[in-house]
Order: C-alpha cells, then sequence, then structure tokens
C-alpha cells in the first residue's frame, strides 16, 4: 500500500502492490520496507500533483505549466526529464508500472489500487 500522508491531516491510504511502502511529503521521502529513498522538490510536487488528480489523466502541458512553472508556450529541451514521474522509487518493478502509468502521447495517470 502506498500511503500519502499530508501535512497536519489524517494519514490518507492510496493503494500499491507493497503494503508498507509510504510517500512522505513533509520529510520529502518514500519509505519502502527498510529503505528510505530521498525525494527532490520537483519529484515531490509532481508526486503530490498526480495523487490529488488520482484516476486522471495529467498532461506534459499541465505538468510544466502547474509543477515545473514554465509559462505557456515556453519549452526547454530538458523538460521531458524534469516531469518524468520518479517511477523507479515507487513501483516494485519499474518496468511493469501498475501505480504511475505513462499515457502515449498525453502524459501520465496515477492509480491507487490496480
Amino acid at each position: 500500500m502506498i500511503r500519502v500522508p499530508e501535512p497536519a491531516a489524517p494519514r490518507r491510504r492510496t493503494g500499491s502492490s507493497s503494503p508498507d511502502a509510504r510517500i512522505d511529503f513533509a520529510a520529502l521521502e518514500i519509505r519502502r520496507d527498510d529503505r528510505v529513498a530521498p525525494l527532490t522538490l520537483m519529484e515531490a510536487n509532481l508526486l503530490r500533483f498526480l495523487v490529488q488528480r488520482e484516476g486522471q489523466i495529467v498532461s506534459r502541458k499541465d505538468i510544466l505549466e502547474q509543477v515545473v512553472g514554465r509559462p505557456r508556450g515556453h519549452r526547454h529541451p530538458r523538460d521531458r526529464q524534469l516531469h518524468r514521474p520518479p517511477a523507479a522509487l515507487v513501483e516494485d518493478n519499474p518496468t511493469q508500472p501498475r501505480h504511475l502509468l505513462t499515457v502515449r502521447s498525453v502524459g501520465y495517470r496515477f492509480v491507487a489500487a490496480p
């Protein structure tokens, strides 16, 4: 189960294939089993943005504008790398994602309970 606590609010649970994975936005880390993986501020913001829109397709354009802060129409060669969700941190098997899904030619979708 991926647990996604919000600061100063009760912890919410979202689904995952691992019963003890947890995203901690306040601490900027993901805990899985006995391991702790740090998140950059950008990774945490991107994950929060996707989790808050669970089940919805989120376009790359929305990510660039609302998470990265790029003005509409402004593009940078590294934009594809900047807004790629950190599947290696969230998924049990990043080569077969179940939670952070790529929607071809559009963007991404977060699925709590596949």
